[in-house]
């Protein structure tokens, strides 16, 4: 199954060289291929953790998932390679949930470490100046966790917890994102995003425009090459959600 979703990324290197500059590429292609997205939920459809499932949602259905979805079937990837990836409980520092499915890397030089860096936001519609959905702090703390191993079993009940809990931002908010080599575009409710990293103009440069109810499907096809089995009802209220 590996070789298929290998293809599926656009992955083009060595397979037996479980090494960090094949690790950030094979990353680079998995966000820039594979969405961030809770959809399935707002389709009346429930997400299991299932590697086929997850396997098959992904990779035969040209879907995308969320967190533990997408950290499943990359996790999985991993180790098919020979990395050695360990599964991590975290929590979020943005939620007072816990459970978040991370990972650590090792090599013999000692613990590979991903870091996010945000900008200042530069808002082109004005309409969206003051928007809730804009993260403006460049620098803050995301995750903390320990280094006890985990299996996928650890987090069958938050996955279920996530679905129903009303205080769920996955309740609140349908979020499909993906990233892109200048940035990255996303559909949070009815809001469209489209977002460019100026790094040496210290701004990322914000277009986010309201949607209808009848460009939803077009937007998820053309921007994110998603074709939904059902009817998706957008949901957009307010939560600690940002972009």
């Amino acid at each position: 199954m590996s070789s298929i979703y290998f293809k599926q990324i656009g992955f083009h290197g060595s397979f037996n060289k479980p090494d960090l500059e094949t690790l950030k590429l094979i990353h680079k292609q998995h966000v820039m291929t594979v969405p961030f997205e809770n959809l399935s939920m707002h389709c009346r459809e429930r997400i299991v953790m299932d590697l086929e499932a997850t396997y098959s949602k992904i990779m035969r259905n040209n879907r995308g998932g969320w967190c533990l979805e997408n950290n499943f079937l990359f996790g999985w990837v991993l180790r098919e390679m020979g990395y050695d990836c360990t599964t991590l409980n975290s929590k979020c520092f943005m939620t007072p949930l816990n459970d978040y499915y991370i990972f650590c890397l090792i090599n013999e030089g000692g613990v590979w470490v991903l870091e996010k860096t945000n900008r200042k936001p530069k808002v082109l519609n004005p309409n969206f100046a003051k928007s809730s959905l804009i993260n403006r702090i460049e620098t803050k703390p995301v995750h903390h966790f320990t280094l006890t191993p985990r299996e996928p079993d650890s987090f069958l009940d938050i996955n279920d917890k996530l679905q129903i809990d009303l205080t769920s931002v996955f309740v609140n908010k349908s979020i499909c994102s993906l990233q892109t080599p200048t940035g990255f575009r996303a559909l949070l409710g009815w809001t469209y995003s489209e977002v460019t990293f100026k790094p040496e103009e210290g701004v990322d440069i914000f277009d986010m425009r309201e949607v209808k109810d009848v460009e939803v499907d077009q937007i998820l096809t053309e921007k994110f090459n998603i074709k939904l089995p059902s009817k998706m009802t957008p949901v957009g209220n307010k939560s600690w959600y940002t972009i």
